[in-house]
């Protein structure tokens, strides 16, 4: 069995509280116990009843108390733990306080091995365990923490099998028989729970019970229930001042994880740790949702019970310790850092973790190197964690509290103290209380001088930035508060400033004309101070210009400042200059906008490429006759066939198939949408656009206005004359030459001719009503002049 490698900074460390499932909140100490203490005494109370044959055969008791000294172990490195280990049955059989180090903790194994493997005793007497327990505890040293870790398997119980003749017991006049062991058994919840009994003797003497029952308890009879339950902190039972802690293990197999968990000398517990397909993982994250902040956390400590457990952590942490302390049961520990990490423990069936860690420590800081008695003082907290300085959000998590300020909202970095006024004393003493979680805590504390109030002049703010041309001067409004009378004064009203090109400017600055201002006492007024340059130039920089105030009462006394004083001059304007160079830029701003939206447009009005959309085309010839109905009927008189399909010849800016032509046109206005001219050469032009549906029909004069993708078909065009226009409102058939323009994928498997006339026929007939309004037109134009 390998030894637990104690990690380091388990500073302040407590004994485990149960919390219930699904809860994940700070730990406590055991009732009447500090994070501060410095001295523990834990006596280690186990069942030696003949029982633990029967219920323990395997001895899995052993295992859990050890765990239960090793956990103590972690805290005697930082303070004092003195140990006792007793048994019980029909008597109490008491030991020696010995002090836990890593010198005795190997001798106090031992007596826990030996003490914890006799099962010989015939009877299980609560009252003598509790009377030992308080007798044991009364001659110790009075230690700042006392805890009482009770193992028992079974109910208060005087087994009349192992009375004989006769059982002598100091709360009874007469010895126990047959006969009245019931009558002795009924006394004892009243010389533990009754008023003045054992439960609140141990409670006066600052002891808390930490209780382990094995086995079932719901069959223990209600006295014996009343006790476990009352002492182990449930206020439902009444027994005790309920500063304890109590846990129950149905079988032996799980004692030792059960008694590990339970005596964890972990400060915060993690809950909610559900083993993923027989897998634990565990956080940087997991260990920040609990109630500690990660940042704070110094170690993690694993209990995990199942087979064939393997642990293993990120390279950012170093190895984990691995303590076997059951058949199943292991107790890992990993230290941490302020990097993320993660362990992975595989073969766990249920686990409990706790986490170690330190407060975080609050610095101080003054805001104003100098501060007087009764004037107003900013401070600035910030916090030291293990691992280094706090920001971000963790800082959102922690709470500040100090009796001598207000403490503002904290800004990610720290958090501001506002006094409203010092008190009239040498020193000021400022003191904080730095919260980290529940029972995790750290005071801070500094003291600052405090001078004697001057109550000379002051400037109560800085003045506004100076803006002008020119040399000057320049007006420096200033608000001062003359208090109780004094002056103001300019210790050097010479000072330089560096222009725009590196040149020196110098800087002449004066309180109306002179290097002083007196004021007499009052209430706030506004006095002038000019600044002058020597020479023109640009100066876009802060002036700093020392100062010196002194009260009318004793003149000799001064305190000194600065005046910082934000420039922005620059040289006289030349408006020919700047109206024409402004003139310059704006016609080179409206040249650039025009050549960007002159090439985006030529950009998008490119002809998209027919090869890469298998557009072909083929010329036609149409035939329009007009109907008895004052209509057009157009056919198709010669058809193309799939041979005279052909590809079109295409540029980026124009298309030409046969006849058809389709040519972008982008305009040089930037506002004007480029767009396609689409014609046959003629004096009119009929197209129809669209499969299918009626699309877009139109007939225009020579070329009709559409869009570049218009060359990806479906197309079908013809081109008529004048002539051949005034013959058809004659009655006269005519004859137009057509190119039709599709996409031969659209055929679908079918003959590309086939399709290619379906298509030209079906626009035709679309096209003849257009031409026939037309026409109509025409007529009607033709007949209103004659």
């Amino acid at each position: 069995m390998r030894r637990l490698q104690v990690i380091a900074g388990l500073a302040l460390l407590a004994l485990v509280v149960p919390v219930p499932a699904g809860a994940q909140e700070a730990e406590t100490l055991p009732g009447g116990c500090s994070p501060d203490d410095s001295s523990f005494e834990v006596l280690l109370l186990i069942d030696q009843s003949g029982s633990l044959r029967r219920t323990d055969p395997g001895d899995q008791r052993i295992a859990g108390a050890k765990a239960v000294v090793s956990s103590y172990a972690v805290l005697a490195e930082q303070a004092e733990v003195l140990v006792q280990v007793a048994g019980f049955g029909t008597d109490f059989r008491v030991g020696d306080w010995t002090k836990l180090d890593q010198g005795s903790l190997g001798g106090i194994l031992g007596q826990v091995e030996e003490v914890a493997s006799v099962s010989d005793q015939g009877h299980t007497d609560y009252v003598y365990a509790l009377d030992g327990a308080e007798q044991a505890f009364a001659s110790g040293g009075g230690a700042d923490c006392r805890l009482l870790f009770w193992f028992t398997d079974g109910e208060h119980d005087l087994d009349p099998d192992f009375l004989g003749d006769g059982l002598d017991r100091f709360y009874l006049d007469v010895p126990v028989t047959s006969e009245n062991v019931a009558e002795a058994e009924a006394l004892m919840p009243g010389l533990i729970c009754g008023g003045g009994g054992y439960a609140d003797r141990l409670g006066e003497q600052g002891v808390s019970s930490q209780i382990m029952l094995l086995g079932d308890e719901t069959g223990m009879s209600s006295d014996s229930r009343r006790v476990l339950r009352g002492m182990g902190g449930d206020p439902a039972f009444d027994c005790g001042p309920g500063n304890g802690s109590f846990r129950n293990a149905t079988d032996a197999a799980g004692l030792p994880y059960l008694m590990a968990c339970q005596a964890q000398v972990g400060l915060f517990r993690l809950d909610d740790l559900v083993p993923a397909a027989d897998a634990l993982t565990i956080t940087d994250e997991t260990v920040d949702a609990g109630a500690v902040p990660y940042p704070l956390v110094t170690g993690l400590r694993v209990i995990a019970r199942g087979d064939g457990i393997a642990p293993s952590a990120s390279s950012s942490v170093a190895a984990t310790g691995q303590e076997q302390i059951g058949d199943d049961t292991v107790m890992v520990t990993v230290p941490t850092d302020a990097a993320p990490f993660t362990l992975e423990i595989e073969g766990v069936e249920e686990a409990c973790a706790f986490v170690a860690a330190q407060a975080a420590v609050p610095a101080i800081q003054s805001v104003a190197p100098t501060m007087y008695q009764g004037d107003p003082a900013s401070f600035v907290v910030v916090a030291e964690g293990p691992h280094g300085r706090l920001e971000g959000d963790v800082i959102t998590r922690l709470a500040l509290e100090s009796a001598t300020g207000a403490v503002g909202t904290p800004d990610g970095s720290g958090w501001e103290i506002a006094v409203p006024a010092l008190p009239a004393q040498p020193e000021f003493e400022l003191t904080v209380e730095l919260t980290s979680a529940p029972g995790l805590s750290k005071s801070g504390q500094a003291t600052f001088p405090v001078n004697e109030q001057l109550n000379a002049p002051t400037i109560a703010r800085q003045p506004d930035p100076v803006t002008g041309e020119g040399v000057g001067p320049f007006p420096v409004e200033l608000e001062v508060d003359p208090r109780d009378g004094g002056s103001i004064c300019l210790l050097d009203p010479n000072g330089t400033v560096t222009g725009a090109e590196g040149e020196t400017i110098g800087v002449t600055a004066a309180f109306e004309g002179s290097e002083c201002v007196e004021l007499e006492a009052g209430g706030p007024r506004v006095v002038t101070m000019t600044v002058t340059f020597d020479r023109s130039g640009f100066a876009h920089q802060v002036l700093e210009l020392r100062t010196s105030a002194a009260p009318a009462a004793d003149p000799s006394r001064q305190e000194e400042g600065v005046l910082a004083v934000d420039l922005d001059i620059a040289p006289r304007a030349q408006p020919l200059l700047v109206a024409a160079i402004t003139s310059g830029l704006m016609v080179l701003l409206l040249g650039a906008l025009w050549g960007i939206a002159y090439g985006v447009n030529r950009l998008i009005a490119r002809i998209p490429d027919p090869r890469r959309h298998r557009v072909r085309y083929a010329e036609f010839v149409a035939e329009l006759a007009p109907s008895g109905y004052g209509t057009l009927e157009v056919t198709l008189t010669e058809a193309p066939r799939e041979g005279d399909l052909r590809l079109p010849r295409r540029t980026p800016g124009q298309l030409h198939a046969g006849r058809l032509r389709i040519g972008r046109v982008v305009s040089a206005l930037p506002w004007v949408a480029p767009y396609a001219a689409i014609g046959l050469g003629t004096d009119l032009v009929a197209a129809h656009q669209g499969p299918g549906m009626p699309g877009r029909r139109t007939v225009a004069e020579r070329t009709y206005r559409g869009r570049a993708s218009d060359a990806l078909g479906p197309l079908v065009a013809i081109g008529l004359s004048t002539s051949q226009m005034e013959g058809l409102v004659e009655g006269i058939a005519q004859k137009a030459p057509g190119v039709l323009l599709f996409d031969v994928r659209e055929a679908r498997g079918t003959d590309p001719g086939r399709f290619g006339v379906e298509l030209a026929t079906d626009s035709l007939e679309l096209l003849g009503a257009e031409l026939s309004s037309r026409v109509l037109a025409d007529t009607m134009e033709r007949t209103g002049e004659t």
